[in-house]
């Protein structure tokens, strides 16, 4: 189970959702966290997950080639829309 904590970080016990470089089209890792800029999001309406930094979101259309990956949000497609529960740790 992934949770999104109060300070934006997406975590599944205690390695973090992390954009190793600030482009689109990089692929999403899960790392130790550290509460590094580079491992907050943010969860907006209509299921977006954002990067608090840049304007990209996590998408999943390319997940059976390369994982999760970062690319430009896009409110219409399937592939970014994410549900997460949120945890206040």
């Amino acid at each position: 189970e992934w949770s999104l904590t109060k300070d934006g970080l997406i975590k599944h016990h205690d390695l973090c959702l992390t954009l190793p470089m600030y482009a689109k089209g990089t692929t999403l890792l899960m790392q130790i966290c550290d509460g590094s800029e580079n491992q907050k999001w943010r969860h907006l309406e209509g299921g977006l997950i954002r990067h608090s930094r840049i304007p990209v979101c996590m998408d999943s259309r390319y997940h059976a080639q390369r994982g999760i990956t970062a690319e430009k949000c896009d409110s219409s497609a399937e592939s970014q829309r994410w549900h997460l529960y949120n945890h206040g740790h």
